[in-house]
């Protein structure tokens, strides 16, 4: 961006063309510095004479975020949010070929923040919007974007979250809030207060159904604090899958099967960070994954088996020392075996594909005995 920011002063035909290429992408982070010192610099301020300017027609990504930097003043934040209210949905309206839009609000203040994003999606059209990545305090505040809309409610001066959802290829979601019981794996912090009124799990439900409603996409990445059950999800329309990351999340090993198959043919990469099954093993969804003929990338990190589940006999009674993380926890043996098996499928597919080899540590059980020597050998022993 600095090299672009040079390119512009050369004359006015790098001007044009620079300009065009600086401008796709705009940052609105929170700075650090409030706006009557470095009134150039707060990033609103910029937002906004962007939009007014001849270049608001190249503006294609828009990142808005309070938590890029961690020592900000709380005072800063609150003029910040105050400041967004008022400039940022105005600003959107002249961003007519906007694409890509994610909004950052992890912490307080939470009403005025999550009030912003609903006056964006009911009031900003946004026709060419195709991915959306989105972060709020509570699975609450996702629920209330729905609050007040019925199936006309889009008119020609109110947009919709549902027909917005409807258009994206695109959707990320993070549920921010880890405190109380359960929201972090190892230190639990005292719920905060908006936690107490309105606990991540109770809403679980409901926020999986406002997902459920983006019914084009092709790359999904759901993120929680608190570990919500994805059984919730209604998965008829994913089928058009090429990328999937699940973090903080339990579901059934039927459900998780079910969304493989539906994207057999699609799906290229799948990340998972501490999901649970709660039923059936992860052996049978890895061996089941060893047949996506084009899976050219795969993680797993903490996995293992919810202890209010089916399987919950396969669960680890401790969790491992905090600085000996393991891809599963599990008690299940052929578990880690048919991580082998999909590892190796995984280097045959990208090999296959003329792509790059994965690092050798991160796919370290490719070099285990297949998984059908173990399974034949754990069921001799019944």
């Amino acid at each position: 961006r600095q090299r672009l920011s040079v390119l512009r002063l050369t004359n006015k035909g790098f001007c044009r063309s620079a300009s065009i290429r600086l401008f796709r992408i705009i940052r609105t982070p929170l700075s650090i510095s409030p706006p009557h010192q470095h009134p150039n610099h707060w990033t609103p301020k910029r937002l906004f004479e962007v939009s007014q300017s001849q270049y608001c027609a190249a503006v294609r990504e828009i990142e808005v975020n309070t938590d890029e930097f961690g020592h900000h003043t709380s005072a800063n934040l609150q003029l910040f949010i105050e400041d967004l209210a008022a400039l940022l949905p105005a600003c959107l309206c002249n961003f007519r070929n906007l694409s890509v839009l994610s909004i950052s609000f992890p912490d307080d203040p939470r009403l005025m923040c999550t009030e912003l994003v609903r006056n964006i999606f009911r009031y900003v059209p946004l026709p060419n919007l195709k991915e959306l990545h989105l972060a709020l305090p509570l699975a609450y505040d996702f629920v209330t974007l729905l609050v007040q809309e019925t199936i006309n409610s889009s008119t020609p001066s109110r947009s919709s979250i549902k027909s917005i959802l409807r258009q994206l290829k695109c959707l990320s979601v993070s549920v921010c809030d880890g405190s109380g019981f359960g929201g972090t794996r190892y230190y639990q912090k005292q719920p905060s207060s908006a936690q107490r009124a309105f606990p991540n799990h109770e809403y679980s439900d409901q926020f999986f159904e406002l997902i459920q409603l983006a019914e084009e996409l092709e790359y999904l990445r759901i993120s929680c604090t608190h570990v919500l059950n994805m059984d919730a999800l209604d998965a008829t329309h994913l089928y058009k899958l090429r990328s999937l990351e699940l973090c903080r999340v339990k579901i059934s090993h039927t459900m998780l099967l079910s969304i493989m198959k539906g994207n057999h043919e699609t799906l290229r990469s799948m990340f998972l960070w501490t999901v649970e099954l709660k039923s059936g093993t992860w052996t049978d969804v890895l061996i089941q994954l060893c047949l996506h003929p084009h899976l050219e990338a795969f993680h797993m990190d903490s996995c293992g088996y919810s202890r209010d589940g089916q399987s919950s006999r396969w669960a680890l009674g401790l969790l491992p020392p905090i600085d000996d993380p393991q891809d599963i926890e599990t008690m299940h043996l052929p578990d880690t075996f048919a991580l082998g098996n999909l590892q190796r499928q995984v280097i045959a597919n990208r090999h296959a594909n003329g792509l790059l080899e994965m690092r050798e540590y991160e796919y370290r059980h490719s070099k285990k005995e297949p998984v059908e020597e173990i399974l034949a050998w754990w069921a001799s022993k019944d």
